[in-house]
């Protein structure tokens, strides 16, 4: 925190930074800095403050920091798969969210069905599940964000083998009181026309 203070006989103003939020909220911006200004006033000896102003930078007039934060998302879901941590994987997904996964039936309403999904992919495997987005592209405009890019899967199977494939993800955030939220996610393989079969094996 710094504090400068200037005054004069009767009246007085002070400006500050402070490091103010949540755990989460700091280990997500650790930069985050609220601002404060303070005006004052001296009334029968004693100082008073007749005027506060505090305020945190308008988040949407920097993309580039909103864009850092959404890769921080992904950052964090990549970690959490490989750990197998479903808790942390659900962390930043809505209640409310709509997700076409590549699981059977056309969407899946809701965080406790995508949590199902989530939960059956990881015990599938016998060994940790790495899953990356190498080329990720975001996009955020106001309190909307989109990514998209190739998911690239590697989890090893119960027989030992170790399974790579590779789908298109393309997820929507909105920004939730101050939070970035995922509100709809989209995954896919490619099909074969000729048989209507998806095509997992495709690099």
């Amino acid at each position: 925190m710094s504090l400068d203070i200037t005054a004069g006989a009767d009246v007085a103003f002070a400006h500050a930074l402070l490091r103010c939020g949540t755990p989460e909220d700091l280990a997500r911006n650790p930069e985050q800095r609220l601002r404060l200004t303070l005006g004052l006033r001296k009334e029968q000896g004693r100082w008073v403050i007749a005027h506060e102003h505090h305020s945190f930078p308008y988040e949407d007039a920097a993309p580039e920091a909103a864009a850092e934060e959404v890769r921080r998302i992904h950052q964090q879901w990549f970690d959490r798969t490989a750990a197998k941590d479903l808790d942390g994987l659900m962390e930043y997904i809505a209640d409310d969210v709509v997700s076409y996964e590549h699981e059977e039936r056309l969407e899946h309403v809701g965080g406790s069905e995508v949590r199902e999904v989530c939960r059956a992919g990881l015990e599938a495997s016998v060994g940790p599940v790495d899953w990356q987005v190498p080329d990720l592209h975001i996009l955020v405009r106001d309190d909307l964000a989109a990514t998209w890019g190739l998911n690239r899967m590697r989890a090893q199977q119960p027989d030992g083998r170790t399974i790579e494939s590779w789908s298109r993800g393309t997820r929507i955030f909105q920004r939730r009181n101050g939070r970035w939220t995922m509100v709809h996610q989209h995954v896919s393989y490619p099909c074969d026309p000729a048989t209507g079969q998806a095509i997992t094996d495709l690099r």
